[in-house]
């Protein structure tokens, strides 16, 4: 295996890892990663589309890192666990993301 490379806690073998690293299955990028790369490759492009809202590659990042700094204000920090209850709204993908910046688990 490589350096940077995660290991989902533990759950699979060091062979298992190394086969979905070695098929570009798995990446080192993280999630946050991907939404700066698209947002800078393709700021207006639409991410999220509901009946009410649709919010671009560009919207969602800015929300995200607004909330992500909202949560470190609250006290959370890297490694803790937040519980996140809500439907299948646009909120929470851009809490889901948030979480991602303040390098918080969503349970």
């Amino acid at each position: 295996m490589t350096a940077g490379m995660f290991t989902p806690l533990g759950t699979y073998s060091a062979e298992t890892v190394a086969w979905f690293y070695d098929r570009g299955f798995w990446t080192s990028e993280t999630l946050p990663d991907i939404l700066d790369r698209r947002g800078a490759a393709d700021p207006d492009h639409p991410l999220i589309i509901d009946d009410e809202t649709v919010l671009t590659n560009v919207q969602v990042r800015a929300t995200a890192y607004r909330v992500a700094a909202g949560l470190r204000s609250l006290g959370i920090s890297a490694g803790e666990r937040v519980a996140v209850q809500l439907p299948n709204w646009p909120e929470y993908v851009l809490t889901y993301f948030a979480l991602g910046w303040a390098r918080s688990w969503s349970r």
